[in-house]
Parts: structure tokens; C-alpha cells; sequence
């Protein structure tokens, strides 16, 4: 880093001052007149263009009053400094601006090199304190860190501000083409784990046979006789009796039993698998990655059950374990990163709402009215019972749409015409007639109205129960377990703070808000 300050001055270090040398110098103009009073030194920082700035060297002007030609002599009009190299967490405020950061005096600061920050908490480039009339011309490059990833659900990390100023007046960001300010972008959020399956039952049904009785049912482990009968004589003995054995016959001592034994033990039980991490946003000290695959879906298994060989039993009931949700995708220069799995949602109430809302709806916040915006998320589902009809009973406020495995299945309410009115009063049934066995999916988008940004008087939510059509057990709602993805990471600002505006923004000079 090297940082070089230049004055415009100081003047009139020696001989004599002219009025025309005073307001070329300090009015820059080389013609008009020049009156005692703008050569009083001005000390507001509301004063964009002072005559006489306020500055350390211009201490000597008076600021009214009688004013001695003699003491605007070492006097300057502009403030300089240009930093070059590659400086990280540069703090502009912190350089050799001898007490004029805080004045009226117009400074330049010329900003060459390159700014950056590894780190989401200090941004690359800062003004530190307040300044006024200062330009910073931006002809380098000015980079902020990229968020961190989610893990195991949680959320990703927020990107780093590039350029933060704090605060002032007549701030003047200006950005050469050359230029970049580039926030960093958000990490993308962990997918969310999946949802533990349940145990089923092995068994395995063999036959035994025994002479005159029954061997134990012990294959694989104490088993039990479901199932018996007699057959046949399985030991014959001959008996012979009269004058020299002549008269021979046959008694049975013992006759072939048969049976079924059943041997059953619990199968194992499927584990959670993990969602997958989120990627990292992009930043200066790292490359902006997708999101990772969730752990697969895992089935209940025999293996390893008893003494037998799961190959040789049946898997009767259980249920796989859902999939763990995908990791959001980080973000790129001042993007936000991707949401993982599926977006936590929230039970929600009102006071407007009838016992069905108030009991199953949910949405992404109990507090904001997130209006104006489609919003989704996706629940899986088990059906047990195969060739069985089954229903999806759903309200919402205002609008939404169901999907099933994906396809739409129809939507309520109204998203598309002020003052959008909801589907609350009554339920709309979408019937599944025939789904297969196994895990399938409920996909709701949910959209609140604009216009009224009250939560207490513009809630939203979406309600359904999912169940067998011709049964009042219900299967799942929208309030059952699911999926808790993280959210994604916030994109850091390209430019925040107050009292600056901002020329030279061509759409790829600056990445991020502004």
C-alpha cells in the first residue's frame, strides 16, 4: 500500500495577493469581482463548494468579520490523496488527511489498486467516519467476501458490503468503467435432513416334519407353530404270534406330523440421511459452488436379522426414509444464495379465520405479510393402502395451488386482481384416486395480497389435510414434520450507508445494492 496526499496549494505563500489572483485561485473563475466576505472561511458541512473551505491550513481565515489580506497567505482550496496497491479492509478515514476528513474542504480521494476482504464482517472498503465533499474515484477493484455455507439445515452464510460509508454529506462515489465494486454473494442454505423411515417385519414361514412329534421351530430364532397335521405311519413294527410264528401283523408306534413355523423380528429401522450442504457464495477468497445432493432415501431391511439370510425372509410394513434435501446453490457477486431443501414455514393464526385455517395453515412468516410474491414449499406424504382413494382438503389466504409428485393439481383463491379474494370459508377437495404405495409429495404455493402490509389485518397461510377418501383419519397436513431446509444467505451491498450517490454504475461496475 503507498497513499500520496497533494493540495491544491498552499497560496499566496509569499508576495502580494490580487483579487484577481484570489478568485482564480479560490472562485476558479477567471472573471467577476470578488467581495471581502467570500474571503471569509466557511465552516458548514452543508456547504458543497466553498470559496474558503474550512481546513487545517485555513485555520488563520476568519469567519466573519475583519479579514487581513495577510491571513489567507498558505491557505488551500482542495484536499488529495491517492492510495495504490493491493490493501485489505481499507479503512479511508484512518489516512493522512491532517484533521480535513470531517471539514467542508473538497477532497478527492483517489482509490488505484485493489480492496478486498476476507471476511463477511469487515467490509473491503470503508470511509470509517464521517466525511463530507469527498470524492472517492474508483478506477480499481473493490471485493467483498463471499457467505459460508449451510450444513445439517442451517442457513448459509451473508456475503460481505464492498464499499460501506458512514455517513456525511455530498459523498460522490465515482466509478471509472475500469472500476469494480463487487458484493460478496450469499452462501447457499444446508438442505434440510430427511425424515427417519419405520422398522417393518421379517419373516420367514418354513416347513418342518418329524416322526411321531415335531422338531423346535429354531430356524433363524424361536420361531412359532402357526400350522399342523398328521399324516401317514412313520414307524411301522412287525409283531408275529401263533404255533411257529405263522400269524404276523403290523402296529403303527408313530406318525409323520407336519407343521409351518414363523419366525418374525423387527427389520431394521432407516436412518435420517443428512441434506446436503450448501454452496459458498462468491467472494474474494472464494469460488461460488453449487449446492450438494442430500443422502439417499433408505429402505427398512432384513439383513442381518436372526441367523438367516434377509434374501431368504419377507419385509412386511415399514416405510423407507425420505431423502435428504439438496443444498441451495451459493450465490454469484452480489446475489443471494439459494434456499436448501425446502424453506422452514410456521403455524399461523387469525382472528378472521374459521377453525380449519386456525387448526393446519402455515406459511413463511407469523409476523410479515410477505405479499405480493408466490411463496412454496413441499411435504412428503406416505400412502399405505394400495388402490385406495384419497383426498387433499385445502384453503388458503388468498390464493394457492396443489401440486402432486409435481403436477399441479388445480389453485383457489386469486393472485392476480386487487383486492385479491381468498379461499378460507370453505374447503376445495382434490381427489388422488389411485396413488401407488410409498412416499409422494404435496407441493403448496401460497400467495398473500398486496396493498395492506399489516399482519394483523392481512395474514397469510395455507391449510391442507391430506387422508383416505373414504376416512376420517388424517394422513398428514400441512402442519406435519418435513424437510427444514436453511435459508440462503443474504448478498452483502455493494455500496451502503448514507450521504453518498453513486455515477458510473453500468451494471457490471458495481454487483450488489447500492
Amino acid at each position: 500500500m503507498a497513499v500520496t496526499v497533494s493540495k491544491d496549494g498552499p497560496h499566496f505563500t509569499s508576495g502580494a495577493i490580487s483579487w484577481s489572483d484570489y478568485r482564480d485561485k479560490f472562485k476558479k473563475t477567471n472573471s467577476g469581482s470578488v467581495s471581502a466576505s467570500e474571503m471569509h472561511r466557511i465552516t458548514s458541512t452543508s456547504n458543497t463548494d466553498p470559496t474558503m473551505p474550512d481546513a487545517t491550513e485555513n485555520a488563520s481565515v476568519p469567519t466573519g468579520g475583519t479579514i487581513a489580506v495577510s491571513s489567507i497567505r498558505n491557505t488551500i482550496k482542495y484536499y488529495n490523496i491517492t492510495v495504490t496497491g493491493n490493501n485489505n479492509q481499507f479503512n479511508i478515514g484512518s489516512q493522512s488527511w491532517n484533521s480535513n476528513y470531517n471539514k467542508n474542504i473538497r477532497k478527492w480521494t483517489y482509490l488505484q489498486g485493489s480492496y478486498y476482504s476476507n471476511s463477511t464482517g469487515t467490509p473491503a472498503l470503508r470511509t470509517g467516519s464521517t466525511t463530507y465533499n469527498n470524492t472517492l474515484d474508483i478506477t480499481s477493484t473493490v471485493k467483498a467476501a463471499g457467505g459460508s455455507a449451510g450444513t445439517s439445515g442451517g442457513d448459509g452464510g451473508n456475503g460481505g458490503n464492498a464499499l460501506v460509508i458512514a455517513g456525511g454529506n455530498n459523498i460522490h462515489v465515482d466509478i471509472d468503467a475500469s472500476g469494480r465494486i463487487w458484493a460478496g454473494g450469499g452462501g447457499g442454505g444446508g438442505g434440510g435432513d430427511g425424515i427417519s423411515g419405520a422398522f417393518g417385519t421379517c419373516r420367514k414361514e418354513y416347513d418342518i416334519q418329524g416322526c411321531a412329534g415335531l422338531p423346535a421351530c429354531n430356524q433363524g430364532g424361536t420361531g412359532t407353530l402357526i400350522s399342523s397335521y398328521t399324516g401317514d405311519c412313520c414307524n411301522k413294527i412287525r409283531y408275529c404270534g401263533g404255533p411257529w410264528q405263522s400269524f404276523c401283523w403290523h402296529e403303527c408306534w408313530g406318525d409323520w406330523n407336519y407343521g409351518t413355523c414363523r419366525f418374525e423380528a423387527n427389520s431394521t429401522t432407516p436412518g435420517v440421511p443428512s441434506g446436503g450442504n450448501g454452496g459458498l457464495g462468491q467472494g474474494n477468497q472464494q469460488s461460488r459452488t453449487n449446492g450438494g445432493a442430500g443422502g439417499a432415501s433408505v429402505a427398512p431391511s432384513c439383513a442381518g436379522i436372526g441367523t438367516m439370510s434377509g434374501a431368504d425372509m419377507t419385509l412386511i410394513g415399514g416405510s423407507a426414509s425420505t431423502s435428504g434435501g439438496n443444498g441451495g446453490n451459493g450465490g454469484d457477486w452480489g446475489q443471494s444464495g439459494g434456499d436448501g431443501g425446502a424453506r422452514n414455514w410456521v403455524a399461523v393464526s387469525s382472528g378472521n379465520w374459521p377453525l380449519f385455517m386456525n387448526s393446519f395453515a402455515v406459511f413463511p412468516s407469523n409476523n410479515n405479510t410477505l405479499s405480493g410474491v408466490n411463496h412454496e414449499r413441499t411435504w412428503d406424504v406416505y400412502v399405505s393402502a394400495a388402490n385406495t382413494p384419497h383426498r387433499i382438503d385445502v384453503r388458503a389466504d388468498n390464493w394457492a395451488e396443489i401440486l402432486w409428485d409435481g403436477a399441479s393439481q388445480g389453485t383457489i383463491g386469486n393472485n392476480t386482481t386487487f383486492p385479491f379474494p381468498a379461499s378460507f370459508t370453505s374447503s376445495t377437495v382434490y381427489n388422488i384416486l389411485s396413488p401407488s404405495v410409498g412416499w409422494h409429495t404435496i407441493t403448496a404455493r401460497v400467495f398473500n395480497g398486496t396493498g395492506n402490509y399489516d399482519w394483523n389485518t392481512n395474514p397469510g397461510g395455507v391449510a391442507w389435510v391430506f387422508k383416505e377418501s373414504a376416512s376420517v383419519y388424517i394422513i398428514a397436513t400441512a402442519r406435519s414434520p418435513h424437510q427444514q431446509g436453511g435459508d440462503g444467505g443474504s448478498a452483502g451491498a455493494a455500496i451502503s450507508g448514507s450521504g453518498y450517490y453513486v455515477t458510473g454504475n453500468n451494471g457490471t461496475t458495481v454487483k450488489g445494492s447500492i
